[in-house]
């Protein structure tokens, strides 16, 4: 045969290879919710729509005609082949493949995911040829491919079916480049994932944070720390603040003093206590059934670690929630690169994410925030409004605020190595 014909026929069916793998493309990336809403006004939208909801079908109509298109095309290689020698033949095999990756697979994904709407309403003829033409031979196949499988004993309907984590993530990445799902959309999606990997500890607002009532105190004063702080829940401590007693609610507060009968014990209502390691997932499903909006976390001993909100797991999944009332105040980054050898780093800053941004290596399984290092190689706390230098790790920390018994700034430099230091002695 003549090569010119040969390879010309050739890459027609790469074409035709391309165009199939555009229309599978372009029908899996739409919205099967947006085709719902726009069914009844469009016409295409209402047979891509039937496509949609017989995608299966068509999915696998069109594989068997990519397959068909990638055997032509492997026979034309082969009359080639016959009338040349092995050194052609390699490279006619090779740039065969090469032509099928790029014009059957790269290029038409990319074009899909750019405009997968468009492009499925453009393509709604051939798709519906294809489907019809091809849904016998399918039915057959999917008929016969279960009554092997029945026989082998190697899949059920149901294990066909099951979908993996990873792989809807994958679509959702597909579905947000193509604009089929919005980048908030995505985040919650991607949050939902996460959701389950995080515990109560990840999630609380720690002790130190936490505005606590207490028993000794007149409820004068606890109306006080409520007008303050203008939270709707506080946890109240007895003897110690690792003693809680129960949790006052602020119109429960306000109601028993405005009626001045009673003692303030009797609004103090159970607290709902867990463990630090509670399942995030869990912890949520357990406060919705038990109408519990707060959550008092222990730790391992027993004592007061921190407190759980339902607005705290909410945010975990839709992201912060900012109440009408809260001035909205940019906070500084928790680590903020100054120069090139300089960090301001918050006290409360992560030692994990600390070591990963100033690429040390810290002892992070020994310490949880860059505070708690200084503390560790200190004799004693320093008193609030002092500034002081610590050196450790290759790092000079100086501290520059420090509030309540915390460290709330800290400036962090990379230490000049001693051997650095005597050479540039030497040199002068």
């Amino acid at each position: 045969m003549e090569p010119l014909p040969v390879c010309l026929s050739m890459l027609v069916l790469l074409i035709l290879g391309g165009l199939l793998t555009l229309m599978t493309a372009s029908l899996d990336i739409v919205s099967l919710s947006l085709l719902q809403k726009e069914a009844e006004e469009d016409k295409r939208a209402k047979k891509l729509l039937k496509l949609k909801e017989n995608e299966a079908v068509f999915l696998a109509a069109c594989r068997y005609w990519t397959i068909l298109i990638l055997l032509l095309a492997g026979a034309f290689s082969a009359a080639l082949l016959t009338e040349t020698d092995v050194v052609y033949a390699v490279i006619i095999v090779i740039v065969t493949a090469f032509a099928g990756l790029v014009l059957c697979r790269m290029v038409p994904l990319r074009i899909a995911l750019k405009n997968a709407e468009n492009l499925a309403r453009g393509l709604i003829m051939p798709m519906r040829l294809v489907y019809v033409i091809s849904r016998p031979a399918v039915v057959a196949a999917e008929w016969l491919a279960r009554l092997l499988s029945v026989i082998g004993g190697v899949a059920t309907d149901e294990e066909l079916t099951d979908v993996t984590e990873e792989e809807i993530r994958k679509m959702v990445d597909i579905g947000s480049e193509s604009g089929a799902i919005a980048p908030e959309e995505q985040e919650f999606i991607q949050n939902i994932f996460e959701f389950d990997t995080l515990s109560a500890v990840d999630v609380m607002t720690h002790r130190t944070d936490v505005a606590v009532l207490k028993m000794e105190d007149d409820p004068r004063e606890w109306e006080k720390t409520v007008r303050d702080t203008g939270f709707s829940r506080f946890p109240v401590c007895g003897s110690s603040i690792d003693d809680i007693v129960g949790v006052v609610h602020a119109r429960e507060l306000y109601e028993f003093l405005y009626d001045g009968s009673g003692s303030a014990a009797s609004i103090i209502r159970p607290a709902y206590v867990v463990p630090e390691t509670v399942p995030a997932d869990i912890l949520f499903r357990n406060m919705q059934q038990e109408k519990n909006h707060m959550a008092i976390v222990a730790d391992e001993y027993g004592g007061f670690s921190g407190i759980v909100t339902i607005d705290d797991l909410l945010e975990e999944l839709v992201g912060e929630i900012v109440d009408e009332k809260e001035e909205q105040i940019e906070d500084a980054p928790p680590i903020e690169k100054i120069d090139e050898n300089t960090w301001s780093v918050d006290g409360t800053a992560p030692l994990d994410d600390v070591s990963e941004e100033l690429g040390v290596e810290l002892p992070t399984e020994e310490y949880d925030t860059i505070g708690g290092l200084i503390f560790a190689q200190m004799d004693k706390i320093p008193d609030d409004g002092l500034t002081f230098e610590v050196e450790a790790y290759g790092l000079l920390m100086k501290v520059v605020k420090i509030s309540d018994r915390r460290i709330e700034r800290v400036l962090v430099c990379i230490a000049e190595p001693a051997e650095e230091l005597d050479k540039s002695e030497d040199s002068e």
